[in-house]
């Protein structure tokens, strides 16, 4: 009994997520036949608030944040300089490759079979394959187009690299590890590189039925 007596209570701690702890300590006399009232203390444990950003503060407090001034003067008391990614370049490169239609084989441009290789020199001399300006001494190279050509514009590109092209529509296909052939739905420069897609590009002309 007297054990029981002589105990002291410890309160829990509350939720340690809190800015503000609360500890409360209850110290217990012994009961019956003496009854001092329990003594209670509050102890308020304040814990340091995390650091703040100045601009979230201002946003909470529906101050205008948007403010040039007030941006600029933000960022010298944070210390921060704004920084600027790296400039976007007019122009990108790609492989092109022109098929004669959709019934032609579609070579392997990294195979150094010679069958894959006559396959490439037939399409050249028949005025596809890659273009002309591009293609030396049987070895291609990427070609350059122009993020700011419209859709009318990257049109009259391809027939000018293409002659073949004339009188001809066409589709543009990228090709899948599964050497599938995925037709890009936006003839445009922007649009292509857009997908993300480093691989080749390959036209297939067709004749449209009346």
């Amino acid at each position: 009994m007297s054990d029981q007596r002589n105990q002291h209570q410890e309160a829990t701690p509350v939720d340690e997520d809190d800015n503000d702890v609360m500890i409360t300590e209850v110290t217990s006399a012994p009961s019956f036949p003496t009854t001092p009232i329990p003594r209670q203390t509050t102890i308020i444990n304040r814990k340091p608030m995390p650091p703040t950003n100045a601009l979230n503060v201002m946003t909470k407090m529906g101050l205008n944040t948007t403010n040039p001034k007030i941006l600029q003067a933000l960022k010298v008391m944070q210390g921060t300089k704004s920084k600027r990614g790296p400039k976007e370049k007019a122009s990108f490169q790609r492989y092109i490759y022109c098929l004669p239609d959709k019934s032609s084989k579609l070579p392997r441009f990294s195979s150094s079979d010679e069958t894959e290789r006559a396959v490439v020199k037939q399409h050249q001399d028949q005025g596809f394959g890659y273009p002309q300006n591009d293609y030396n001494s049987g070895l291609p190279s990427r070609t350059k187009l122009n993020l700011n050509l419209t859709q009318r514009g990257f049109d009259s590109f391809l027939r000018n690299t293409y002659p073949k092209l004339d009188k001809k529509n066409y589709d543009i296909y990228k090709i899948d590890k599964q050497r599938r052939l995925l037709r890009i739905p936006t003839y445009t420069p922007r649009a292509i590189k857009d997908t993300k897609y480093q691989g080749s590009l390959i036209i297939i002309p067709y004749v449209s039925k009346k």
